[in-house]
């Protein structure tokens, strides 16, 4: 009797564990979106801004932007994190608010090239002696064909095989070079992405 009692529960158990993996599924979906959701806002935001900002700079900064490593933040599955790429980009603005745009290759996580086109925007937030430091958002697309049922299912925005990205900024820009971190606060299998990339200006 109680083994027979214990199989009417197991459909029971099943059915109850299989809902509320469909609810946490719900759940991560909903996240997703609401966080690119966010990036395309503040991205919104920051075209608004600087549309009606009045540069004191207005000439254009054009810089090489050299792509090193990543790091995957709670990752569940081994990525490449050596990511050597290159990429050139411009940027217009002053002393306190500067927006641009960059185009480049680099090796990705799942160690194929990619190719990519972002804009970006950043503020000043402090200066140390002859240091500024910078953040700020990116938003564009980037070439990853295997992820492309991965964005079709949480919603994200692509063309084609170009997926699109984004996130935060911190640039710590010095004389002759700028430091750049990125952080995308989404991911498969992960919880996030920190990248990192020296931008090099071309100045006399």
């Amino acid at each position: 009797m109680t083994d027979l009692h214990h199989n009417q529960d197991q459909p029971r158990d099943w059915h109850e564990e299989m809902q509320r993996a469909e609810a946490e599924m719900l759940r991560i979906q909903r996240l997703g979106k609401l966080r690119w959701r966010i990036l395309i806002l503040a991205f919104v935001v920051a075209i608004i801004v600087v549309t009606f900002a009045k540069p004191t700079k207005a000439d254009p900064e054009f810089y090489t932007s050299i792509s090193i490593a990543s790091l995957h933040v709670n990752a569940t599955r081994d990525f490449n994190e050596f990511n050597p790429g290159i990429g050139i980009g411009v940027t217009w603005g002053n002393d306190v608010l500067r927006y641009g745009l960059e185009v480049g290759t680099f090796r990705n996580s799942y160690y194929f090239q990619s190719t990519y086109a972002t804009a970006n925007w950043r503020w000043r937030v402090a200066t140390l002696g002859d240091v500024n430091i910078w953040a700020g958002g990116w938003l564009g697309f980037a070439e990853y064909p295997n992820l492309i049922g991965y964005a079709d299912k949480f919603g994200i925005p692509r063309i084609g095989d170009f997926v699109m990205v984004g996130g935060a900024s911190a640039t710590v820009e010095f004389d002759r070079f700028n430091i750049v971190g990125l952080y995308t606060p989404v991911g498969n299998k992960m919880d996030g992405v920190l990248a990192l990339k020296i931008n090099i200006p071309f100045r006399q």
